[in-house]
């Protein structure tokens, strides 16, 4: 780039040649004007540099963008589950997870789960009476859903199932019956299924499953048939599947745990 003398020097040899070129009689005020053409470009050429300066200054460093998904929109990083570690210290953390009874939906919503608990337990495995949970320390005698709450212990990876399964005692009075379930992990749905329960020895599983790495995970689980006019004595039984199982299993303590307080 040429430096300010060089075109201080240019400049003054051009307005000399001019000068010279004119009349030596040419009026003192000549010179003026070419030294005012002069002191204008110099204050431009500070101007330039000024500028350019502060915008170096205050360019912003780049930084790397955020991953793409193949949409093209910034990919969200996936829920963590709580890890193993964090769970072993968690002095809240109890066996079982937490049922929370509700009354059951209507036949044509069998998968919503209902704003109203009327009552809740300990879950800790085996079937459970949908019309009659006085055992389990609930005082509600009309049809329930089931709705557990608490972290799924998860111990190796791969695809993990769980189960609601559906029963009617022999020679009941209802032929079939809507039932369902629905599955939450991380506050995320990992499935829902309904199904028809037909009375007899045949039972009605419906099976819901995720890909998963070892941790604790948030569960709801929600299972239920549809409300008749009367209490229907159907029972349930929560199973499940790690990996490493060839059939399904009764869902025990050791693989769900609630908090406590």
């Amino acid at each position: 780039m040429m430096s300010r003398l060089h075109l201080f020097l240019l400049v003054a040899g051009i307005a000399l040649l001019g000068v010279n070129s004119a009349s030596a009689q040419a009026p003192p005020t000549q010179l003026d004007r070419v030294e005012q053409k002069l002191d204008t470009i110099l204050r431009r050429l500070d101007q330039l540099h000024s500028s350019q300066a502060t915008s170096t200054q205050s360019a912003p460093s780049p930084s790397a963008p955020a991953p793409a998904s193949p949409g093209g929109t910034p990919t969200p990083s996936p829920a963590a589950p709580l890890q193993a570690a964090d769970a072993q210290s968690d002095s809240t953390l109890r066996p079982g997870a937490l049922a929370i009874v509700h009354p059951a939906p209507p036949l044509s919503s069998i998968l919503a789960v209902p704003a109203d608990a009327v009552g809740g337990f300990v879950y800790r495995g085996g079937p459970i009476r949908l019309d009659d949970l006085a055992a389990l320390g609930v005082r509600y005698h009309g049809q329930a859903g089931i709705e557990l709450q608490g972290w799924l212990r998860v111990r190796e990876t791969g695809r993990y199932q769980l189960a609601a399964e559906f029963a009617l005692p022999p020679g009941g009075a209802i032929a079939a019956l809507n039932c369902g379930a629905a599955l939450w992990l991380e506050d995320r749905q990992a499935g829902e299924q309904p199904g028809e329960l037909t009375a007899g020895p045949n039972s009605l599983t419906l099976v819901l499953g995720s890909e998963l790495q070892p941790g604790l995970y948030k569960l709801r689980f929600w299972m239920a048939c549809g409300r008749m006019f009367s209490p229907v004595p159907v029972t349930t039984n929560v199973l499940i599947k790690a990996p490493s199982n060839l059939n399904l299993r009764a869902l025990t303590t050791e693989d769900a745990v609630h908090r406590e307080g």
